[in-house]
Order: C-alpha cells, then sequence, then structure tokens
C-alpha cells in the first residue's frame, strides 16, 4: 500500500440478508481450540503486527482493500458460537460490520516511536470482543508524514506465518499493482 492515491478496484461485499448464500457453521478445530481456551487476560493468544507506511492512507481505502482481500476468506466474516454445551463452532456472524473491525485513530502528538509503541502496547493488552470475529485493524496516523496500520487476529484464525501472509496479502508491489502475496480462502 505503498501509494496512498492509487485507486483502488471497487470491493464485491460477500451477500446478505434473507436467501443470501452463508458459509456452514464449522467446528473449531482441536488446535484451534487449545488457543481459545489458553486466552486469559495475562496472556493473550492474538498475533499483533505493525506496517508502517510512508503516506497518510484513508481508513475507506483501507476497508476497500479488506473488503477485497480479507472478507472472502471465510475465517473473517465468522464467529466462535456455543450452543447449549455443544462444541465451539465457527458460524458466519449475522452482524458482521465492517467498521467494528477497522477503526482509524489519531496517533497522540509527538506521533513518534514512543508513541505509537505505547499504543501498541495498550492495544496487545486489550482482549479482541468475543461476539464477533477475532481480528481488528486500527489504523494511526499522523505517523512518520505517513501512518501506522495495527493488526490484532486472534492465534484460532491462522498460525503465525499464516498470519503474516495475510498482512502481506494487504500490500501491494508497486502502487496499484498486484498484491504482494494472495491468500487462500
Amino acid at each position: 500500500m505503498n501509494a496512498a492515491n492509487a485507486p483502488v478496484p471497487p470491493a464485491a461485499a460477500p451477500p446478505r440478508g434473507p436467501g443470501a448464500p452463508t458459509a456452514a457453521a464449522e467446528r473449531v478445530a482441536p488446535v484451534d481450540l487449545a488457543w481459545l481456551r489458553m486466552d486469559e487476560p495475562a496472556n493473550l493468544m492474538q498475533i499483533n503486527g505493525v506496517l508502517v507506511l510512508d503516506q497518510p492512507v484513508a481508513v475507506e481505502r483501507i476497508k476497500a482493500i479488506i473488503r477485497r482481500r480479507l472478507l472472502p476468506i471465510p475465517r473473517f466474516r465468522q464467529r466462535v458460537v456455543t450452543r447449549q454445551g455443544g462444541p465451539p463452532r465457527w458460524e458466519e456472524d449475522p452482524g458482521f460490520d465492517i467498521d467494528r473491525h477497522v477503526v482509524a485513530a489519531a496517533l497522540p502528538e509527538p506521533g513518534d516511536d514512543s508513541v505509537l509503541a505505547s499504543m501498541v502496547g495498550e492495544l496487545m493488552s486489550t482482549p479482541l470482543p468475543a461476539d464477533r470475529p477475532l481480528w481488528e485493524f486500527r489504523l494511526l496516523q499522523p505517523y512518520r508524514g505517513g501512518c501506522a496500520l495495527v493488526a490484532r487476529i486472534h492465534h484460532a484464525i491462522g498460525d503465525g506465518v499464516a498470519l503474516m501472509l495475510v498482512l502481506l496479502s494487504l500490500t501491494d508491489l508497486e502502487p496499484g499493482g498486484p498484491a504482494t502475496v494472495r491468500p487462500r480462502p
């Protein structure tokens, strides 16, 4: 995402509403269930990453990229649901709202490395809300003439290597060019 003003092709949002196809509920895999059970306030099981961008970027542009590149992956639209003592399942979040997952915030003055580190530390110690898909992107501006995009993704969605590829899928090889990597749904 080097070019803040490069055009973003229109994103097709996943279909919603009566009769729209939804991903079938899927039982949470044992390894992912382990990550969910290990999650506790002093040891959150979330992967955190920071992308530093050399230019300011509008939050709507970030949302458009996420709609196009991440939302086709079912896990980014699903939440963990447990019903009447049954096993936890990944289910489509009927109230999914990208505005609850991609948030813009002002980086307090002086907007330097120590301020960014403090905000990232605060975010890293805050649990992701359990009633929605377990991820968040926070766009912090201004930072070094550009911005910082903080990604918080629960380990149950994927391992660290897979999630780093997800983060790289948000970047372009060149302004307006193809994605650096393409995650598989």
